[in-house]
């Protein structure tokens, strides 16, 4: 009966993080330890690396469970291994600011370009970033330009506008 049980609860869950509702999954684990297992690994078998990244993000932020970096970024690379253009998007940027891992600029760079080339245009527009300002890549404005060109044509940002004119410099 118990397995029928934590199967029911699992399917739960599992329509939960597909729906985009994070903390309602995550709270769903969290009143369940037993159920936490058998979730967290389904997923990880699972197809879909949205679904584990969501997973992950909910450890990241401490959403419906207690915050376990460890945790979070293990699926996270999970996410990205598995293809998702999101998960290599965050993940660089967990890499560039030193969140969760050691910061590691060049490591970010790659993932962003992973990204970038699945057509995630937050990616397109960190990546901009780094060439504008050298960081993990040799500076080299040309490229920076024409990655923000890019940016702006995926709709990616607000900031991007602003970033080709230069009134919205990051400080590396």
């Amino acid at each position: 009966m118990l397995f029928v049980l934590i199967t029911d609860e699992r399917k739960k869950v599992e329509g939960l993080l597909k729906e985009g509702k994070l903390e309602g999954a995550c709270k769903a684990l969290k009143h369940n330890p037993a159920l936490e297992t058998t979730v967290y690994q389904h997923i990880i078998e699972m197809i879909d690396g949205s679904l584990v990244l969501n997973l992950g993000k909910c450890y990241f932020y401490g959403k419906g469970v207690a915050k376990d970096m460890d945790k979070a970024i293990a699926l996270i690379e999970k996410a990205s291994e598995m293809g998702n253009d999101e998960a290599m998007y965050t993940l660089g940027v967990c890499y560039e600011v030193g969140n969760g891992v050691k910061n590691n600029a060049k490591k970010a760079v790659e993932l962003y370009q992973r990204s970038t080339n699945l057509g995630n245009g937050n990616a397109v527009h960190n990546l901009a970033m780094c060439y504008r300002y050298g960081k993990g890549v040799d500076k080299d404005i040309q490229k920076s330009m024409e990655l923000f060109s890019l940016a702006l044509s995926k709709d990616c940002s607000t900031l991007t506008a602003l970033d080709l004119s230069g009134k919205n410099r990051r400080k590396y």
